[in-house]
């Protein structure tokens, strides 16, 4: 990353994670990593822990302590899922349906958290630093916001497309379309 040495910061992240007794959340083989620098501070963001209470508190704390000027974001309310349709949900309709757990899936993404919060901030350029490259989901958000004329590049270190089997990615598809029409229907 442009942002911090890597390679250093990896090496101190891994020993106080292991310290924290924490490396089943923060270690997994799945978790991806991900910054961005907006007005010199850092926004930093990691999937698949939301919701780990104390846990995710440890390594919030963990990145305050080993990046200065640094912010955990977290899903919000405005994160958003594109549908293959191109339909979006927020997180905010997505929690009121009251899903079952494993479609929190849909919103766990790195990119998406932290282009929720670049819009969020008004930003219209920005550059996200990933470990991993952006999967479907992400691409999906990517492809849209930039036909918006906003310019929101990844790097990532990772250049493996990232695969995610066919039938979950319907699955999240049917899901946010039928809370869309329960949405279209309710008001």
């Amino acid at each position: 990353s442009s942002t911090f040495r890597v390679k250093e910061f990896a090496r101190i992240f891994c020993d106080e994670v292991k310290k924290q007794k924490i490396e089943k959340y923060a270690l997994k083989e799945l978790n991806c990593y991900a910054s961005m620098e907006i007005d010199k501070k850092i926004y930093i963001t990691v999937n698949g822990i939301e919701g780990n209470g104390l846990k995710l508190q440890t390594l919030k704390d963990l990145f305050a302590k080993l990046v200065r000027n640094s912010e955990y974001v977290s899903i919000t309310d405005e994160t958003r899922y594109f549908t293959g349709k191109n339909n979006i949900i927020t997180y905010k309709q997505f929690k009121e349906a009251k899903p079952e757990k494993r479609k929190n899936r849909m919103f766990t993404c790195c990119e998406r958290k932290l282009i929720a919060k670049s819009i969020m901030m008004k930003r219209g350029k920005v550059e996200l630093t990933v470990t991993r490259s952006p999967c479907i989901f992400c691409q999906r958000e990517l492809n849209s916001v930039n036909l918006c004329n906003r310019n929101i590049k990844v790097r990532s270190v990772d250049s493996n497309e990232n695969q995610i089997d066919e039938k979950l990615i319907k699955d999240f598809d049917d899901y946010a379309e039928e809370i869309l029409n329960q949405n279209k229907y309710s008001v």
